[in-house]
Formats: C-alpha cells, structure tokens, sequence
C-alpha cells in the first residue's frame, strides 16, 4: 500500500499549526510542517503515538495510594465510576465543589468549559486567569 498524505493541524500548542501528516497501512509513518518557523512538539508524534508504556485503556488502582498496582477496566466501568463520584460530589458538596484547573490552554478548553456549564460549576482556573 502507498503512503497517503493528509492536511491536519497540531494539537499540542495554541497555535495548531498545519501539518502534512503521511499514513501507511492506517498507521502514522510521518509528519512534516510546512517551510514556517513553528513548534517542534509535531517531530514527536510517532513516537509519541507508539510509545510501548502509552496508556490505551483504562486502569484501576487495586493497591493502596502509592503501591503502584493497577488492574485494566472497561471503558464503560471508568466513565460509570467517574459518573457516580462526580454526581455523589455533586449531591453532597454542590456543583460548585468541582473546579478545573489547566496550563497554558493547549488543548480542548472549549470541552472542560462545556463540561462545567452543563454541571453548574463556574470554577475552571489556569494560566489565562492570571
């Protein structure tokens, strides 16, 4: 099969460069920016994407804080769980018991602002507060 080259954007930064990302066998063999002065974080993303430790699924802690022990859930269990104590949170302390905090607004702010308009808690914090 050939490589096929696709235009997409860089999430890793504010800007969200362009890219020519290259695709072979439905797995990323590249990435390369446009002749521009930009962020070097898009060099990273095949290593980034494939790393052997890179989490793809849920994990469960089993062990006590600390003790590094960890079992695989379904995805479906980690959002029922996240679900339940966030209601349970919600319920006993009030929407506005949970707050989010960010860096420097890399990516999806427009998510973690959905996400709090429709719990009813005002409270997100980062950098762009300051």
């Amino acid at each position: 099969m050939s490589t096929e080259t696709k235009r997409s954007m860089c999430f890793w930064c504010k800007p969200r460069c362009l890219l020519d990302v290259y695709i072979k066998d439905n797995r990323l063999e590249g990435v390369s920016q446009p002749p521009i002065k930009g962020c070097p974080r898009w060099r990273r993303a095949k290593e980034i994407f494939y790393h052997p430790e890179r989490l793809r699924f849920p994990l469960k802690r089993t062990g006590e804080r600390g003790e590094n022990k960890w079992k695989t859930i379904s995805w479906d269990q980690a959002l029922d769980e996240i679900a339940y104590g966030l209601g349970a949170t919600k319920e006993r302390y009030g929407a506005e018991s949970v707050a989010i905090t960010c860096g420097t607004s890399r990516t999806y702010e427009e998510c973690r602002t959905r996400f709090l308009n429709i719990f009813g808690s005002p409270n997100q914090v980062g950098q762009f507060h300051i």
